[in-house]
């Protein structure tokens, strides 16, 4: 797999991408104004329920030999390579040929640049998108697939996001100016380890490009410390937003 700060060509749904890192960084916060809002009774009480589970815990470590053989049902699919990621605890499999850059390969002026370019958007867009993505992966090759990309962020707070809070991202992002975004379909996953994840599928259309269609899916997982990720897949059909997301998920 080429890991090169310099890209050639992309197409990606860059616009998406930014204002996912936006919303999902305020649903996050409202969680946590939330969580500081408690009565002390509601404190004591999640207290309480967090030291109990802390036991329970401990309870099942003799279990963890039986975890880690349930972990082992995580599979990477021929032409794909396991990569991970350089700010959370967990790998996914991205196609073996895409090109993958880092936050900090994004970051770097000239790699920042050359994607702008690429991309038609300004170079401090491509610098502001690198503070928030932890890999942004595409197939820069073959221009058919109209730059199917992979992009991963970690988010605040140790939930896993739900419906309504990817609901609410797509919504925001259907508020930026000549970006059109349908909602797809919710649903709650499991990954080939056996945790749970939600994915939630969309359609966008961008009238800087009339007649092009982006198909794609937020998928939500925590990693193996507990931190919230986001997974954001998009290619130019539904059935490729599929394979590309079973591959996601089957390798976590």
């Amino acid at each position: 797999m080429k890991r090169i700060p310099r890209v050639a060509t992309i197409v990606a749904a860059t616009a998406t991408t930014v204002t996912l890192a936006v919303s999902l960084s305020a649903c996050s916060s409202d969680r946590s104004a939330e969580a500081e809002a408690q009565s002390p009774v509601q404190q004591v009480t999640a207290a309480a329920s967090t030291d109990t589970d802390a036991a329970t815990d401990a309870a099942k470590a003799p279990d963890a030999e039986a975890d880690d053989s349930a972990r082992s049902g995580a599979t990477v699919p021929d032409g794909y390579t396991l990569t991970e990621f350089p700010d959370a605890d967990l790998s996914i499999a991205i196609p073996s040929t895409w090109t993958v850059a880092t936050g900090a390969e994004l970051a770097d002026s000239e790699s920042a640049e050359a994607i702008a370019s690429a991309l038609g958007y300004t170079t401090e867009t491509v610098q502001a998108l690198s503070n928030q993505l932890s890999i942004f992966a595409v197939d820069a090759d073959n221009t058919s697939t109209a730059g199917e990309n992979i992009s991963v962020q970690t988010t605040p707070g140790t939930s896993l996001l739900g419906e309504s809070d990817l609901s609410a991202a797509l919504a925001v992002t259907s508020t930026q100016p000549g970006v059109n975004v349908e909602p797809g379909t919710f649903s709650e996953v499991t990954t080939g380890s056996g945790d749970d994840a939600s994915m939630y599928t969309y359609t966008m259309t961008m009238d800087s490009n009339p007649g092009r269609t982006i198909h794609g899916a937020y998928i939500a997982v925590l990693d193996n410390s507990g931190q919230s990720v986001v997974i954001n897949v998009a290619s130019h059909t539904s059935t490729r937003v599929t394979d590309l997301s079973d591959a996601v998920i089957g390798s976590i």
